[in-house]
């Protein structure tokens, strides 16, 4: 497995000591620097890393200019990006997600959580780079993952596993999204190995998410006058069928394949 590269400000040498122990379970590679971010930008610019774990507040820039920064200077890619923050609220959340980050995590946070959210970027970041063949299969994994990026659904909750895999057999088995508690449900439950339940409550709890603290602007093109305040948040049937009949258009998917079970 290649080697996946990380910046990441921390300066407490326990938790670097942590960091590192388990990063080297996963072969992800990890340069920390201190709290600057000008510095930081600087180094993102020499070194392209893969991911870039940064606080939200630092010295010269916060967590959001360093990544207006970066993207302003067009490096070759852009990594991608979590802030952690030692306080973390919705509006915070917000603003850290809008300004193109992945999660916001609060400390003092999980090295293997953090680990996970890294591999499943990098999963992303191979299947958009790669220069082989793209299957059918691969694309609608890229094009559900990007897209629940793109609204705001935190990559580090359960529900953003369970709507992309809702969303996958909805793209292959449209029918399915009228038998939501009696297929849908258990069959993305027991992907996960959980209960219907869970995965009805955790998807929800993912859609209020990303409703409070997504982008306005995506929102409103993808789901147009559902988000009125009169009409409330959709429901888990509204956004789930939403976003599979955008994506069955977008790629006109002609029969059903069913690999929801691979992602």
């Amino acid at each position: 497995m290649e080697e996946i590269r990380v910046l990441m400000t921390e300066t407490d040498e326990k938790v670097i000591k942590k960091v590192s122990q388990v990063f080297a379970e996963y072969s992800i590679s990890c340069v920390f620097l201190a709290r600057n971010g000008a510095k930081l930008v600087n180094k993102i610019i020499d070194v392209l890393p893969h991911f870039v774990v940064m606080d939200f507040y630092m010295s010269q820039m916060d967590s959001c200019d360093v990544i207006s920064c970066v993207k302003s200077k067009a490096p070759i890619r852009l990594p991608e990006f979590v802030v952690v923050s030692g306080y973390v609220n919705e509006g915070l959340e917000k603003e850290a997600i809008t300004s193109g980050a992945s999660c916001l995590l609060s400390r003092p946070y999980d090295s293997h959580e953090l680990s996970k959210i890294i591999l499943d970027g990098y999963t992303r970041f191979k299947n958009n780079n790669s220069t082989q063949h793209i299957t059918q299969e691969n694309r609608l994994e890229i094009e559900v993952t990007e897209l629940l990026h793109t609204i705001g659904v935190p990559a580090h909750i359960k529900g953003y596993y369970y709507l992309r895999s809702s969303i996958v057999l909805c793209v292959n088995i449209p029918n399915i999204i009228n038998t939501m508690t009696r297929q849908l449900y258990p069959n993305v439950a027991e992907i996960y190995a959980t209960t219907a339940p869970r995965v009805e409550r955790a998807i929800r709890h993912a859609i209020e998410v990303a409703w409070d603290r997504g982008n306005i602007n995506v929102l409103n093109n993808l789901f147009g006058s559902t988000i009125q305040d009169s009409k409330g948040k959709p429901t888990n049937t509204e956004f789930i069928a939403m976003i599979s009949d955008k994506i069955r258009l977008s790629y006109k998917y002609d029969s059903p394949h069913v690999f929801a079970n691979k992602i």
